[in-house]
């Protein structure tokens, strides 16, 4: 690291404040940061693949805030997007004492960001041992590098490798920062020495709340909820099986329900159910569908299909057995 790139100490201990972890009980997890909600509650803003990865490996995963033991989240609310790899995990028990970064700070895009400007990227590489209650008090590895491009919703950044410079396994999720300790995005994703981390607007489905589209038809609205579910299995033979929920508010227009925006459902929360462990974990999500014709039987139909293609851009495989659909979990390489 060079003189001029080395980093504010005593900004970087700021930074450490914000720092969370997100891990299953094997103790392989990911970084995340603390955020303020609008409610101003706090929640940890890591990366989809993070939460997914410990919930299908262990059927759980934990959270955990500076210095402070994992608990099992309240609730998680995903990027439902092909694209988006985002997440919000909630603590169980209001957390008032944790620093957080202002909801106005982590949900607008910079736009002051430049190519070659340096950023900071805090997290906790490695793997975590196996324990069943670690405590965040490890040590935060920093990242110092500057920005190689700008891609639409998406900072491209630099990877420092060589000695002294820890493993980054474990760096998804982690926040970017510029110089001067603002929030820039989340990182999700590394390729060669390249680090891709999301802008805000990549992810605005988990801070903005759920809205009909523009032209469609005026309230009132008729509403039916429906429910359903599938099995989840491993195939490494360990029997470790879970079953996820679905649930979806339909809405179809009273005066038009014909209309190409009359009739649009949304997949708005996922339950992970781990039977021998009774942890659940809703997720909050932002699915959106529609079905061709006015029936129960196409807005079940639609909702199904909805709930597939979330969880195949998920990773998991979809298998049918006697008339029923069966989750299969691909082994992770």
């Amino acid at each position: 690291m060079t003189e001029k790139n080395a980093p504010d100490e005593a900004l970087l201990g700021e930074l450490a404040e914000y720092l969370a972890v997100v891990a299953g009980p094997n103790g392989k997890g990911g970084t995340g940061t603390c955020v303020q909600m609008e409610d101003g509650s706090v929640a940890v803003l890591t990366a989809k693949h993070v939460v997914w990865e410990c919930l299908r490996n262990t059927g759980r995963v934990g959270v955990g805030g500076f210095n402070m033991k994992l608990q099992s989240p309240n609730m998680i609310r995903m990027d439902s997007t092909q694209q988006g790899d985002a997440a919000l995990v909630f603590f169980k028990d209001p957390q008032p004492k944790l620093k957080a970064i202002p909801f106005a700070d982590w949900t607008k895009d910079r736009s002051d960001l430049q190519v070659g400007q340096t950023v900071y990227t805090l997290g906790f590489p490695g793997a975590w041992r196996k324990l069943d209650g670690p405590h965040l008090n490890t040590r935060t590895a920093v990242m110092v590098t500057s920005i190689l491009a700008l891609e639409p919703g998406r900072v491209v950044s630099g990877i420092v490798e060589g000695e002294g410079v820890p493993a980054l396994a474990g760096l998804s999720g982690a926040g970017l920062f510029s110089d001067d300790g603002r929030f820039i995005g989340v990182v999700v994703e590394r390729k060669g020495s390249e680090m891709y981390s999301l802008l805000p607007s990549e992810y605005s489905e988990l801070y903005v709340p759920f809205s009909f589209p523009p032209g469609a038809p005026p309230p009132p609205y008729y509403h039916e909820r429906h429910g359903m579910t599938m099995v989840l299995h491993k195939l490494d033979g360990t029997g470790v099986q879970a079953r996820v929920g679905a649930v979806a508010d339909c809405y179809w227009a009273a005066a038009d329900p014909d209309h190409p925006l009359g009739r649009i459902g949304r997949i708005f929360c996922l339950e992970f159910v781990v039977p021998g462990i009774n942890k659940h974990y809703p997720m909050n999500m932002n699915s959106k569908f529609t079905w061709l014709r006015h029936t129960e039987e196409d807005r079940r139909k639609a909702m199904a299909e909805e709930f597939k293609f979330l969880l195949l851009r998920m990773r998991w495989e979809i298998a049918e057995s006697d008339g029923k659909s069966t989750l299969v979990v691909k082994p992770l390489i």
